[in-house]
């Protein structure tokens, strides 16, 4: 049995779970509005619907299934790549979280294993005001809307994250 967890976000402020069969029929269409999709613990399913559903590059679904990549961006030149890590303080100790982010004209895709707080809170927040996610000034580009929402909630952890916290992730504790 899968331990995935898909979620849905769009623009209006709709906020729903998904099947892997929804979500590939999302990702085949032309939306009238852009969306957010976030999969915790992704499966087989997923990795298919990334690979076969948006036509994501293999190679950057072997860095989610391996995991413990080194932050970066990839421009490929329908959608742009991002692995990050949030950083969570435990006494004295950080923890670290790595996440991979889709960003493609209309939506973005995150990524992650485990359960990830800040996005949760995001959503959370955008389902009791949908109106967070539309800028008046810039309706018409929902691409700076999905930028902003996952790397300004991805950057507001609850903790501390400093310049040393980015240089060796890979060294720290993980979830």
């Amino acid at each position: 049995m899968s331990s995935a967890v898909r979620s849905l976000v769009t623009l209006a402020g709709e906020v729903c779970a998904l099947s892997p069969e929804e979500l590939r029929s999302l990702a085949q269409r032309e939306p009238a509005g852009g969306y957010w999709v976030d999969i915790q613990d992704p499966d087989e399913a997923d990795y298919a619907l990334l690979l076969d559903g948006y036509h994501f590059h293999p190679l950057t679904i072997q860095d989610i299934r391996e995991q413990n990549q080194r932050p970066k961006l990839d421009d490929f030149p329908s959608y742009k790549f991002v692995v990050l890590f949030t950083a969570d303080r435990k006494g004295d100790a950080f923890v670290f979280q790595e996440h991979h982010l889709y960003l493609v004209d209309r939506a973005i895709v995150t990524i992650h294993h485990g359960p990830a707080p800040p996005l949760d809170d995001l959503r959370n927040q955008l389902a009791d005001d949908p109106a967070l996610s539309r800028d008046d000034a810039h309706r018409a580009c929902s691409r700076s809307w999905t930028s902003w929402t996952s790397a300004s909630t991805l950057s507001r952890t609850r903790s501390w994250c400093g310049p040393g916290a980015w240089a060796a992730p890979w060294r720290a504790s993980r979830h």
